[in-house]
């Protein structure tokens, strides 16, 4: 899905430290890293670690089509649960995803995910055939969990809803699961969710892990509003401040893809089937 740009631009620049590279704070966890710590990637989100509990988090990309934002508060963290450290975080968003819908590169994506409506501007129908969207903003928030440090577990749920400040709520996009869920607060009315990660360290230079993600959006679709993904994955510090990170991702969901099937009478019949994508993801991270 990304992550396919940065390997070239941070090889040269960090391959000559990877001898040198130290263990990192564990990506997507409770765990945060020293007060004053910032980190970006090509893909993955700028953070700024205000003090020793407290971050924000913003996608520079993406920031342009839906602008937002996120905090990460780690409210407690405690030892000798099972023999493990362990550290729960409080997360808190707010996001304007009608932005993407509303406007045309390179601010948004009007006429590539629905109707551009240049045409029947008057007509009756356009509220559902142009896709008009309101405005709205998206809260959101959730915890983490993780027990472990270099061996460790992570539980992730969250809720986002998209709050109408004006006009009308778009009609949902039917399209790669990927978009669907990044605008379902918008277009679905709210979306659900609980992920599992599990992440260890093999090596100074090398960290593998593994996610499991369950979605659910609002009822507004002839589609199946549940989506299921899983990533599978590894983060390579090479030096103290830079690191790849590579994997494949996987989305399991109803994007209204159908087949025909035999009902063993002799006729066929069109039935439901469920689309599966894959796509890899590649990003370069930086932190200092």
């Amino acid at each position: 899905m990304r992550r396919l740009c940065a390997v070239a631009l941070g090889l040269g620049l960090a391959w000559g430290g990877a001898a040198q590279a130290e263990p990192q704070v564990p990506r997507e966890s409770a765990w945060a890293p020293a007060e004053g710590t910032w980190s970006v990637g090509v893909f993955n989100p700028l953070r700024w670690q205000i003090t020793s509990t407290v971050a924000v988090e913003a996608h520079p990309l993406a920031f342009l089509a839906a602008p937002h934002a996120g905090v990460d508060w780690q409210v407690a963290r405690g030892q000798g649960l099972l023999g493990q450290d362990w550290a729960l975080a409080a997360r808190f968003g707010l996001a304007a995803p009608a932005w993407t819908l509303r406007f045309g590169l390179p601010l948004g994506l009007k006429g590539y995910l629905g109707p551009s409506c240049q045409v029947a501007d008057t007509g009756e129908d356009r509220p559902d055939t142009c896709q008009g969207t309101g405005w709205a903003v998206a809260p959101s928030a959730g915890g983490r969990f993780t027990w472990g440090r270099d061996g460790l577990l992570t539980v992730d749920a969250d809720v986002a809803a998209g709050i109408m400040l004006s006009g009308d709520r778009p009609a949902p996009l039917d399209t790669y699961a990927p978009l669907e869920l990044a605008v379902a607060p918008l277009t679905h009315g709210w979306r659900a969710h609980l992920g599992l990660r599990t992440e260890h360290r093999l090596a100074p230079w090398a960290r593998v892990a593994a996610e499991l993600d369950l979605y659910r959006v609002g009822d507004r679709s002839r589609l199946s509003p549940w989506t299921v993904s899983g990533w599978l994955g590894a983060d390579f510090p090479l030096s103290d401040g830079f690191a790849l990170t590579a994997g494949v991702i996987w989305f399991n969901a109803d994007q209204g893809a159908i087949d025909l099937v035999d009902d063993g009478d002799g006729y066929v019949r069109v039935a439901r089937v469920r689309s599966n994508d894959v796509y890899p993801t590649l990003d370069a991270l930086w932190t200092w």
